[in-house]
């Protein structure tokens, strides 16, 4: 499960942020320019740190102002999809899949197991040795992106049963 709340002072407001996404439940952050979606997703996966909050993971703590606790991105196992495509051009389909992987210093057979598992998903296997940066136009969005290649049991973020909705800038609640 994880489970956030959080607050960040912003340029024009501060942003607060609490919810909870169980195991199998998917998250959808909906709302204006500049509600702080994007923020939220950063927060979550430690790309920007909270001013005041906690945050956990399946019971391992990832930010917490009062224990001075706040692990980085790379160690909160954690899938980061930015809006751009955020692949490497000059690597291949299949090393942009493997990157997350690599990164965490997993054997080379988990390795080729988990990406071609992921292609096969994706069907794009026929594709794994194409350069990124040459797919055209669609063939971007079946492939996973180094952030949140395989390497990861929560992407950020989308929610069943329940969807959020940010209104007004700074506030999200989905607390069930």
């Amino acid at each position: 499960m994880l489970t956030v709340d959080v607050a960040k002072r912003l340029r024009d407001f501060t942003l607060e942020a609490a919810l909870e996404v169980k195991k199998g439940e998917v998250l959808v952050l909906i709302g204006e320019n500049g509600a702080g979606k994007s923020t939220v997703l950063n927060l979550i996966s430690g790309l920007l740190t909270p001013d005041r909050g906690t945050m956990t993971l399946d019971g391992q703590v990832l930010f917490s102002d009062r224990e001075r606790i706040n692990v980085p991105p790379e160690k909160r196992n954690i899938g980061h999809l930015f809006q751009s495509y955020a692949l490497f051009p000059h690597l291949t389909v299949y090393e942009n899949v493997a990157f997350g992987l690599r990164c965490r210093k997993m054997p080379e057979e988990a390795v080729a197991s988990r990406v071609m598992s992921r292609l096969e998903e994706m069907d794009m296997v026929a594709l794994s040795r194409e350069p990124a940066g040459s797919l055209s136009g669609g063939q971007p969005n079946g492939s996973p992106s180094p952030g949140r290649s395989s390497s990861s049991p929560i992407s950020c973020c989308s929610t069943n049963p329940w969807l959020h909705s940010m209104s007004s800038p700074g506030h999200l609640s989905g607390k069930n």
